[in-house]
């Protein structure tokens, strides 16, 4: 039997260390009691199991015997509090009918319960991670009643998606939650990005190139030296500020364009502006700009990842 010695600092005694009250033994705790080690008195005990009160030995038994629901939430529209009645047999069928119908208040309800499912739904297709999802819905439930009267869900949804994709500096565009979700006007989704940012406790941050690099790179076969010397080039770019004003996708590209054309590995000017979404001329154009601005800086750059 396995006892673990206490050394609880208290306010009283000259050892600093709490003994028994009778023979000033070293107390130990074993299962849910306080015993000393050396008379054996009970000093305080915890019979209070906190615990099921049945035992299961497999998960199907488990599952079966468990008689509490999922935990809270932000991904359901009622914080997963609700009860949900299902529909397996003729008997309850009036039962599930009515619990439907009664189961949204209002059209609030009913608005975040398609908001919440559209959101999963867009943030599967994009590959995001759940603490980035709970974080999109906890800015929509924030945010809900205060901007979506006289808007759009769809252009809320999509504002919220990507002011949290800004906030935690992710490689995504407009375009590519646009592209899951139907919006009928592109450009509210800007303006009711900057609501969001406003009402809600967002902090977005502007997009850096290099942000889009391990995008860029993942779809085209480049050896680690050539995506190591197109992240040293974004790293001058953005530290002589020469990227302010232009795309960060296009300047990403010219980036890894550049450091393909030095070290001499195939990759064709619409190869790489297919990816990024722009056209051969913006690529050709953001590399001349990037080699003016930085000047000696990106020989520098250059002949180091030469020598890798």
């Amino acid at each position: 039997m396995t006892a673990v010695v206490l050394e609880q600092e208290t306010a009283v005694g000259e050892t600093g260390v709490e003994r028994c009250p009778e023979c000033e033994g070293q107390l130990v705790v074993d299962a849910s009691e306080t015993i000393c080690h050396d008379c054996g008195l009970v000093v305080g005990e915890d019979a209070i199991d906190h615990g099921p009160e049945w035992r299961a030995f497999t998960p199907t038994e488990r599952d079966a015997r468990r008689r509490v629901g999922a935990p809270r939430t932000v991904r359901r529209h009622d914080r997963g509090l609700g009860t949900d009645i299902s529909f397996d047999s003729d008997e309850n069928h009036a039962l599930y009918r009515e619990h439907k119908r009664a189961k949204f208040d209002s059209k609030h309800d009913r608005n975040r319960r398609f908001a919440m499912g559209t959101i999963q739904r867009v943030c599967g297709q994009l590959d995001l991670g759940d603490a980035t999802i709970d974080r999109i819905c906890y800015i929509f439930h924030d945010i809900h009643r205060e901007l979506a009267l006289g808007r759009t869900l769809e252009s809320l949804i999509a504002a919220c998606i990507f002011a949290v994709a800004r906030e935690q500096g992710l490689p995504i565009t407009r375009d590519d939650i646009l592209e899951y979700i139907a919006v009928p006007d592109e450009r509210r989704v800007f303006k009711m990005y900057h609501k969001v940012a406003d009402a809600s406790d967002v902090t977005p941050r502007p997009p850096l190139p290099s942000d889009y690099l391990g995008r860029l790179t993942d779809d085209v076969e480049l050896n680690r030296t050539v995506i190591a010397t197109a992240r040293e080039i974004l790293e001058a770019v953005e530290n002589a500020g020469c990227h302010v004003g232009h795309q960060p996708m296009i300047v990403a590209a010219a980036a890894v364009y550049l450091a393909s054309q030095h070290h001499e590995q195939l990759l064709t000017q619409s190869t790489i502006a297919d990816i990024a979404g722009c056209s051969p001329v913006s690529i050709r154009n953001r590399r001349d700009g990037i080699t003016e601005s930085l000047g000696d800086d990106v020989d520098g750059v250059l002949a180091e990842g030469g020598g890798r």
